[in-house]
C-alpha cells in the first residue's frame, strides 16, 4: 500500500486523495465521509478515509495492496512497514493556521458527536509528531517523501510520480 500522512491533521492529505481520484489512482476509501467521524463543512470535497474502527490498531494484511490511503500516525506506527511500500508525509509550514484549523475542526466534531474530548491543537500535533518520530526510529523499509502543504499544488506531478513509484 501507499500511505499518506501528516504532521498532524489539516495538512492536505484529503486534497491529495481528491487529486488521486481525478488521476484514476486507486485509493482505499469508498466514501467521501464517515458520518460519525467527519464534519463535512470542514472538507466539502471529502476526507476519503478508511473507517478508523477498521484500521485503528494498524493494518496487518495486504488488503490495501497497491492502493493509496491515509495512514494517520498512530495507524502507521502499528502497521508493519513491509506492508507500506511508500509514505508521503505532509507538513504545514504555517503552524498557527494549522492550529486554528485543528481547533475549529475539534470544536465542530465535539458538537457533532455531543462529546467533550479536552484535546487541544497542541496535544494533537504533539501526538502525531511523537508517533511519526517513533515510526522513523523503527527504521522502516518504506520509501519516504516529505512535502509542505504550501507546495502541494505546484508539486502534484512530483507527488504522483512518487505515489506511482516512478521516482
Amino acid at each position: 500500500m501507499i500511505g499518506i500522512t501528516g504532521i498532524g491533521p489539516r495538512v492536505g492529505t484529503s486534497y491529495i486523495l481528491q487529486e488521486a481520484i481525478k488521476q484514476n489512482i486507486p485509493i482505499a476509501a469508498d466514501n467521501k465521509f464517515i458520518p460519525w467521524v467527519h464534519v463535512e463543512q470542514q472538507n466539502p470535497d471529502g476526507y476519503w478515509e478508511v473507517d478508523p474502527l477498521e484500521v485503528n490498531n494498524g493494518i496487518h494484511t495486504d488488503k490495501y495492496k497497491g492502493r493509496l490511503l491515509k495512514l494517520w500516525s498512530h495507524v502507521l506506527l502499528q502497521t508493519p512497514s513491509h506492508l507500506v511500500k511508500r509514505v508521503l508525509f505532509i507538513e504545514r509550514k504555517n503552524k498557527a493556521a494549522q492550529r486554528e484549523s485543528i481547533l475549529r475542526t475539534l470544536t465542530l466534531e465535539e458538537e457533532q458527536l455531543g462529546v467533550k474530548t479536552n484535546l487541544t491543537a497542541d496535544s494533537v500535533l504533539q501526538a502525531h509528531t511523537i508517533n511519526i518520530f517513533n515510526w522513523l526510529k523503527s527504521k522502516p523499509s518504506s520509501a519516504i517523501k516529505i512535502v509542505y502543504t504550501e507546495e502541494l499544488t505546484e508539486r502534484l506531478d512530483e507527488i504522483f510520480n512518487f505515489i506511482k513509484g516512478e521516482n
